[in-house]
């Protein structure tokens, strides 16, 4: 069921914070941001469908496998038939192989994380950090330089763009890596200083192995009163190897006071193409095919697609710190854009 919804817009000139009337327009509302009703003008929730169940019966499929054709000749035994030599063997190669990656994914890290420098006063802090093999992503440095911008003139806020390359540059290893260093700057920023309020923190794929790590530590050390907010971009999902599909999607943003999750649906990169529980969740897909010429200098474009879709709309109402809630945009919601009824707002301006 497709059931139309008019979000609330965030505004930094409003008095009040936040608007509790999510279903009203707002009288002048800005020309971009992502959290505004200029953005998300017209949506549709989206519910995930389960799967029927097959109606086959098992006797049905038995029979089904007993009456196998091979080389002329029906199969009348079909357990004998799944035993035969030619089939086992590869079976059994093919699972050997993928415990044996399963088990290298989870060997333990001996991941060091470099210090957080900032300036001791520091009351909030911007967190970016970037994918596997992704160390120097353009478009995170872009987004780097737009919150730079924005809070040049607040001495009390830094913005850092973390580099922890080259822990996060093997795909089966970033995981372990990232969760290690995660954990020991969760420390570094608990313990060094006294005077930070709240944190924003940004990732791109891979970089979301951080995020749980780093806001766990916070919260235990900092109190219910830190504010954590936690911005999941095109995320890797998976735990381990290729077992555990679902992890991030179910304990992705459980530490954040607002947290939300920019994807597509159809990338061809494992574990990016889906929704968090614990978010807001923005499904950009169609804006990505409504650009055929969006090309990308590296790796699959509908993975870096969610990045440039995030710098472009961005604007004060999404950087100010502490102003976004889920009273407006609620967990687990997905919201699909469409880029022909919000056409004219593409660009930030």
């Amino acid at each position: 069921m497709k059931l139309p919804l008019i979000l609330g817009g965030l505004s930094l000139l409003s008095t009040s914070g936040f608007n509790t009337t999510p279903n009203s327009k707002s009288s002048q509302p800005s020309r971009n941001g992502i959290f505004n009703n200029n953005l998300i003008e017209k949506i549709h929730t989206v519910q995930e469908q389960p799967q029927p169940k097959s109606k086959r019966s098992d006797a049905g499929l038995m029979k089904s496998a007993s009456t196998s054709l091979l080389n002329g000749k029906l199969i009348k035994e079909a357990p004998n038939f799944l035993l035969c030599k030619w089939i086992r063997l590869p079976l059994m190669a093919s699972a050997i192989s993928v415990l044996g990656v399963e088990a290298y994914t989870r060997l333990p890290s001996n991941a060091v994380s470099d210090p957080i420098y900032m300036p001791a006063n520091t009351s909030h802090l911007v967190l970016i950090l970037h994918g596997t093999g992704c160390k120097d992503e353009p478009t995170l440095a872009e987004i780097e330089n737009r919150f730079r911008h924005y809070f040049e003139c607040q001495s009390d806020t830094a913005v850092i763009n973390y580099q922890w390359s080259p822990y996060s540059d093997n795909p089966l290893r970033a995981e372990a890596h990232g969760k290690r260093l995660g954990k020991q700057i969760g420390k570094d920023l608990s313990n060094n200083y006294d005077k930070l309020e709240s944190i924003h923190i940004i990732s791109h794929s891979a970089g979301a192995f951080l995020q749980n790590p780093i806001s766990k530590e916070l919260r235990e050390k900092k109190g219910a009163f830190f504010h954590i907010e936690s911005t999941y971009i095109d995320s890797m999902l998976i735990n381990g190897g290729w077992l555990n599909l679902d992890h991030g999607k179910i304990h992705y943003g459980k530490y954040a006071n607002f947290s939300s999750n920019f994807f597509t649906h159809n990338t061809p990169v494992p574990g990016c193409n889906r929704p968090i529980n614990h978010a807001f969740n923005l499904d950009v897909t169609d804006a990505y095919n409504s650009e055929p010429n969006f090309s990308y200098y590296r790796g699959p474009e509908s993975h870096f697609y969610p990045l440039t879709f995030y710098l472009n709309h961005l604007d004060a109402s999404d950087m100010e710190p502490k102003i976004r809630s889920h009273e407006n945009f609620p967990l687990g919601d997905i919201v699909i854009y469409d880029p022909y009824q919000n056409s004219d707002k593409n660009s930030v301006g």
